[in-house]
């Protein structure tokens, strides 16, 4: 405990001696060193993320998107469907108006059509159209896009063509809003009954 003492005691008197540092020897230290501030901006904008962005993955992506051109062409040519509008079903490509809004050459004109197309429920509706103008147009029915065939059927009641035209309402319903398959083989015998009932109205 003495000695410890003692020794704080001797530097605590000691005195601090300094060493000078002459200009030669700091500017010999100090060459090297840049403090300017064009310096500085130059230092941080090479650390800058920036610089990761450069030529290198401009060029990967150019090729990402060439891969992805020559993958689009091949699967094009390969299915040329895949990335087109199809042509839509039988019933689109006829109804491209509604059939209510066509007059009786062009209701003519879309049934050949339906049957050329082998779509036989489509070519249902359409007999049931011309059948509804023919009798509108005879004054037996007073038609109108929203009327119900029911109402039709009341105006027919005491006409003497109710039977057949409630027997097409039926096949017509039962067809169109059943969805009834129709193949090509039975739809000769409905599309018999339709015809006999058009020219039957076409004689009154």
């Amino acid at each position: 405990m003495l000695a410890l003492s003692f020794t704080v005691a001797v530097f605590s008197q000691a005195q601090v001696r300094e060493r000078p540092l002459d200009d030669q020897r700091w500017e010999e230290l100090t060459r090297n060193l840049d403090y300017s501030e064009e310096q500085r901006e130059t230092s941080t904008e090479w650390r800058s993320p920036r610089h990761l962005v450069g030529a290198d993955w401009v060029k990967v992506a150019l090729i990402l998107v060439v891969v992805a051109l020559l993958v689009f062409l091949m699967l094009r040519f390969i299915t040329p469907g895949l990335f087109s509008r199809g042509k839509g079903n039988k019933h689109e490509q006829i109804e491209a108006r509604p059939l209510e809004t066509l007059k009786r050459d062009e209701l003519d004109e879309a049934l050949r059509s339906a049957v050329q197309a082998r779509a036989f429920r489509l070519a249902v509706r359409i007999y049931y159209l011309i059948i509804v103008r023919e009798l509108s147009a005879r004054r037996f029915i007073h038609w109108h896009p929203e009327k119900t065939n029911r109402q039709y059927l009341v105006e027919m009641s005491e006409h003497p063509l109710q039977p057949l035209f409630a027997q097409s309402t039926r096949t017509y319903e039962r067809v169109w809003f059943g969805e009834e398959s129709l193949s090509g083989s039975r739809f000769p015998e409905i599309e018999s009954g339709f015809q006999n009932l058009i020219t039957r109205i076409a004689s009154k």
